[in-house]
């Protein structure tokens, strides 16, 4: 009986871990997103040509 509750108790702590986890990175992305300046699709590109 033990070990099942330890087991149930486990599983029900992973199922946390795994949903904050994916609220973290959510948020992550949601800010990345903000941050990260927009280029404009016809700027004019500098540099070397091959």
């Amino acid at each position: 009986m033990l070990e099942k509750d330890i087991s149930t108790r486990m599983d029900k702590l992973e199922q946390g871990k795994n949903k904050m986890f994916k609220i973290v990175f959510e948020r992550l992305d949601d800010i990345d997103e903000k941050i990260t300046p927009k280029l404009a699709e016809n700027r004019r590109k500098i540099g070397l040509k091959n």
